[in-house]
C-alpha cells in the first residue's frame, strides 16, 4: 500500500501455489478463496465507525493459480460529500475462505483468520 498526496494505491500481488500451503491451522475443507480490501473511518466527534470503501475479488479455486495483479485507487477523501477532517482511517486486507463457490459463510476461524491491518492514519 502506498499513499501520495492523500491518494491511496493498494497493490494485491498474484496468488500462487495456495494448494501447497496446507498448514495445520488451515481448515481441510477450504476449496475457494476471495480477497477483500476495506477502508474504515472512525470519527472522534461522534465516536462511531463507518465503512467508506469496500472491494471484493471474484472467488477462485484453491488449486488454480490466480496470476492477476490488482491495483486499487480508492478515493477516500469524502464521506457523502463531506471531507474527512477528523478521526482515524483504517485500511484492512482479508483473505476469505470457503468450502464451495456458492458458500455464504467464511471458513475463517480463531486459528486461521488471515486479516491484515494495512495501516492506520490520524486525520485532523
Amino acid at each position: 500500500m502506498k499513499i501520495e498526496d492523500e491518494q491511496f494505491t493498494v497493490r494485491i500481488p498474484p496468488f500462487s501455489n495456495l494448494g501447497l500451503l496446507r498448514h495445520r491451522f488451515i481448515p481441510g475443507d477450504i476449496e475457494w478463496f476471495e480477497n477483500a480490501v476495506t477502508f474504515i473511518h472512525y470519527d472522534f466527534k461522534t465516536e462511531s465507525a463507518e465503512v467508506i470503501y469496500k472491494w471484493e475479488s471474484e472467488r477462485y479455486r484453491m488449486y488454480d493459480v490466480d496470476r492477476r495483479e490488482t491495483f486499487l485507487n480508492p478515493s477516500i477523501e469524502y464521506i457523502d460529500g463531506r471531507p474527512i477532517e477528523d478521526g482515524l482511517l483504517i485500511a484492512a486486507f482479508n483473505l476469505r475462505t470457503f468450502a464451495a463457490k456458492t458458500s455464504t459463510a467464511y471458513l475463517n476461524n480463531k486459528d486461521f483468520n488471515p486479516l491484515t491491518i494495512l495501516g492506520v492514519w490520524v486525520k485532523g
